[in-house]
């Protein structure tokens, strides 16, 4: 009986002694606590008086190894219908190497899947103005046929 006893008091005291320390008063914080929560935030600028700092343009050596790895990205990424990825490599490719022709086709076909007809009849112009493609010449004509004719649905004109 007197270690049923014992038993029951160190159970009774231990339950006392996490009651405590697990139910201590949330609103009760520490000086420190209490202090970074006065500490208002500082919003750092920076000088607006000065002027802008011009940042210069990315120089792309010629490099055809690199403009084949970026066409070759960009073609995976065609397949895989992400066409803002694709674009964006297919331009790399033509940036390292200015007369890749593949690159500038394969560049206004990812215009005409995406439909993006404005920016299409820009690019595929100033390529053909600067007749430098005369393999894709062909195709890029018809692309931009295409994308002269979904035009003006995209933009309809509003009529009086």
């Amino acid at each position: 009986m007197r270690s049923y006893v014992i038993t029951i008091a160190v159970w009774l005291l231990l339950s006392v002694l996490l009651a405590g320390t697990l139910g201590a008063d949330p609103q009760r914080r520490s000086a420190d606590e209490q202090e970074k929560t006065r500490r208002k935030p500082v919003l750092i600028r920076d000088d607006q008086t000065r002027d802008p700092v011009k940042t210069e343009e990315e120089v792309f050596a010629l490099d055809p190894e690199k403009a084949r790895e970026n066409f070759e990205i960009g073609q995976f990424y065609l397949k895989r219908k992400h066409y803002d990825a694709a674009l964006m490599r297919f331009r790399d490719a033509i940036k390292y190497d200015p007369t890749f022709q593949a690159a500038k086709w394969m560049f206004i076909h990812t215009l005409a899947e995406k439909k993006d007809w404005a920016n299409l009849v820009s690019f595929a112009r100033a390529y053909l103005e600067a007749d430098d493609i005369p393999d894709y010449e062909k195709q890029i004509r018809e692309a931009l046929q295409k994308a002269e004719k979904n035009l003006p649905e995209m933009n309809p004109k509003k009529r009086p």
